[in-house]
């Protein structure tokens, strides 16, 4: 067991004694969530984890630890039995020593991680715009096909033609003088 892991057995621990409540419950029964959203919130504060961290640790996606940040905020604010439990827990952390020490070279991997899951999306993207262009161009055509050649030579010329739609224009002429 690493000392990050450690630890988080260690905060467990703490919820547990204080909330009577499994942070790390597979179920959604309120006072286990609510523990789950304590323990995510205190890996951020404590340990300076990011999310994607704290979610790999806990068998969560990096999103619903996010979610679950976001609650312990809302709830913090309004839920006095939640808030007088998050005050022991971190009145008990206080007394208990982490040992675990977080390096850049952590931030560094999830970033290498997020880095190549953009690159991957923004590859996706640009083949599907690709894809979408290329059919919108065909119907274009098609559109402009049943129009004369002196309309859309008038459209070429003028000024204010996209240079797109100028290829997909140009791509008509052609195409009409190959089959007239």
């Amino acid at each position: 067991m690493t000392l990050l892991e450690n630890d988080i057995s260690t905060i467990v621990k703490v919820i547990r004694q204080v909330t009577n409540a499994d942070p790390l419950a597979k179920d959604r029964y309120r006072h286990n969530v609510d523990a789950r959203f304590m323990l995510f919130k205190i890996c951020r504060e404590f340990l300076n984890l990011t999310f994607m961290r704290i979610g790999r640790l806990v068998g969560k996606d990096h999103a619903t630890v996010l979610y679950g940040c976001r609650q312990f905020d809302s709830l913090i604010a309004t839920d006095r039995e939640f808030r007088t439990n998050y005050e022991a827990v971190v009145t008990l952390m206080d007394s208990v020593e982490l040992q675990s020490k977080i390096d850049s070279t952590e931030f560094l991997s999830d970033y290498v991680t997020m880095k190549g899951k953009y690159e991957d999306l923004k590859t996706n993207h640009d083949k599907i715009l690709k894809e979408f262009v290329k059919g919108s161009d065909a119907v274009m055509i098609a559109m402009f096909y049943t129009i004369s050649n002196s309309v859309i030579k008038a459209i070429i010329e003028d000024q204010g033609c996209s240079k797109h739609l100028n290829q997909t224009l140009q791509q008509v002429l052609a195409t009409k003088e190959i089959y007239n």
